[in-house]
């Protein structure tokens, strides 16, 4: 059979707030039963729909027969998950022989170890500086009043304004609104 989107496995995860993070790695064993699937594939999406995936698996890995764990584990991963984004990675297995048939994430061992483990990095969200200033279009005439609008739709805050005077012209700063 073939990999049937509405059957699978699902993790999510989310940096904290004010922090991106990114996917180095995720580490993990299976087994299946001997009627199990016989294949697998790993796909995320950062779509809530899971609309777009991107596969991890270069193509659908093959599940030999075992009776212990498998590792399936896949390194060099550079995938970003930025400041309130969710990822969403996804295992389907398919192509078992029988309905009974089970495979499933499990321990390297008897001892317990994590079944699964994805390991990142976490770090603070970079600040940005995205200032926008909109001033005259036409010269302003000694006497004339003239409005300049800054816009600030970074996450820098914007604590200091400074203007300079050109041409030894007067130059007033009178601020109606500066919002934090």
């Amino acid at each position: 059979t073939s990999l049937d989107v509405q059957k699978y496995f699902e993790v999510t995860i989310s940096p904290t707030a004010g922090n991106n993070l990114v996917i180095n790695s995720i580490n993990f064993f299976h087994l299946s039963s001997s009627t199990g699937p016989a294949t697998y594939e790993i796909k995320y999406s950062k779509e809530t729909n899971f609309n777009n995936p991107t596969s991890l698996t270069t193509s659908p890995v093959s599940i030999p027969s075992s009776t212990t764990p498998i590792d399936g584990s896949i390194s060099s991963l550079n995938i970003p998950v930025n400041n309130g984004e969710t990822l969403r990675i996804r295992w389907f297995a398919y192509g078992s022989t029988s309905a009974a048939g089970t495979w499933r994430i499990n321990s390297a061992t008897s001892t317990p170890t994590p079944a699964l483990n994805i390991v990142g990095t976490v770090a603070p969200v970079t600040p940005v500086s995205n200032i926008t200033i909109t001033t005259p279009t036409s010269p302003v005439q000694a006497g004339q009043n003239a409005s300049v609008i800054i816009t600030n739709t970074g996450t820098i805050a914007l604590t200091t304004i400074a203007l300079t005077e050109v041409n030894s012209s007067l130059v007033t700063f009178n601020p109606q609104q500066i919002a934090t």
